[in-house]
């Protein structure tokens, strides 16, 4: 199956249409191609009444706007991948990446991050924050052709992450395995995950109790925020279980799950509450998105926004766009943040984005490709 995704995939990117590829945990690996290049991008009000698409929302949206890619053409393999021929009634923008990826920020350096983290724990101090979630690029040679094996290769490394490979002319190309789930809905009943707190595997002690005490607040801080923004929704039969560990790969997680009723409320209006969390962004939120926006030399763009399909066949299933990379000519820009809080060691921040970032960096290097910085 693996070499039909991989045709199909190079056929996308060589065309440059709008698609996504991608896998649910526990799911088929699906293709939605629209045929044509232009995806739609959409107010949350005139997000709600769409279905059937696969929605797209950067870490910041000033305008609110979501990208909303239709399944013109679906291909599900391991089932329909005869329709590959298809394919051929799409219409691509051409290959190659938007013009404004030509021009990207130079990556944070190790004294840039370590002064970042001083500035927000100077700023906890004074009571302006209490987390934020620095974040900072890896930069490494990774030619076009191999986004489709790193793709599959995640399908099978990834069981437990939504995988995804996406390219619209206004986004470029981006690829993800994340185990975070923004916001799930099956007919009225919702849930999202409180995903915070990481170590690397070889060091995770055995229960989420044994947690050092910064990864437990961290944790809980995000599950709070989340519980509340529920709450503040108005939706109804609440209930919250965990933290329990999971395994991202090189890294483990503490998670939290939180469902309910939606009751009659908005499940794009609730998409919109949640969006940044605190896993992702910081506590309180306005606070944490100006900080970010002053120490990041970098514009996150899709990393750390939302993904996924959206109210097909009554279920909807959004992840965080984490553990991700942006394909950018012949590189591949590896995106990796930190939760920062009063308890955070520089030195210990780093570390955990460099272990995040072997996500990708370890299957790059696997087929021989070298770090460009």
């Amino acid at each position: 199956m693996n070499a039909s995704i991989r045709e199909a995939l190079n056929r996308c990117l060589a065309d440059g249409l709008s698609f996504a590829a991608f896998r649910l945990p526990g799911g088929p690996v699906q293709l939605w191609v629209q045929h044509d290049a232009v995806v739609e991008q959409v107010s949350t009000e005139l997000f709600a009444k769409l279905k059937d698409r696969f929605a797209i929302a950067p870490f910041r949206s000033d305008n609110g706007q979501i990208m909303a890619l239709r399944p013109d053409l679906r291909i599900v393999f391991g089932g329909n991948e005869k329709d590959l021929a298809h394919m051929e009634r799409c219409t691509g923008s051409g290959a190659g990446s938007p013009s404004a990826d030509a021009t990207m920020a130079s990556p944070m350096t190790r004294a840039q991050f370590d002064a970042a983290i001083s500035d927000a724990k100077a700023a906890m101090s004074d009571g302006a924050l209490e987390k934020v979630v620095l974040s900072r690029t890896i930069e490494q040679r990774c030619a076009t052709g191999l986004l489709p094996w790193l793709f599959a290769d995640a399908l099978d490394q990834r069981p437990m992450a939504l995988v995804a490979l996406v390219h619209t002319p206004i986004t470029g190309t981006w690829l993800g395995a994340s185990p975070e789930r923004l916001l799930q809905a099956d007919g009225d009943r919702v849930s999202a995950d409180a995903l915070a707190g990481t170590m690397p595997a070889a060091n995770a002690p055995d229960k989420p109790e044994n947690w050092g005490a910064k990864e437990r607040e961290e944790q809980a801080m995000v599950a709070r925020s989340v519980l509340n923004t529920f709450l503040d929704t108005g939706l109804e039969q609440l209930h919250a279980r965990g933290p329990e560990q999971i395994t991202a790969g090189p890294v483990v997680h503490l998670r939290s799950s939180i469902s309910a009723r939606l009751a009659g409320r908005s499940l794009a209006g609730l998409a919109k509450a949640l969006h940044p969390t605190p896993a992702v962004c910081g506590v309180p939120r306005e606070a944490a998105m100006e900080f970010i926006v002053q120490h990041e030399p970098q514009d996150r763009q899709l990393y750390a926004g939302f993904w996924g399909p959206w109210q097909t066949a009554g279920r909807t299933d959004l992840f965080v766009n984490i553990r991700c990379l942006h394909a950018v000519g012949d590189r591949a820009i590896i995106h990796v943040g930190a939760g920062i809080t009063a308890g955070s060691v520089a030195e210990k921040e780093w570390n955990e984005t460099e272990h995040k970032a072997r996500t990708w960096t370890q299957a790059i290097d696997v087929l021989g490709h070298g770090r460009v910085s």
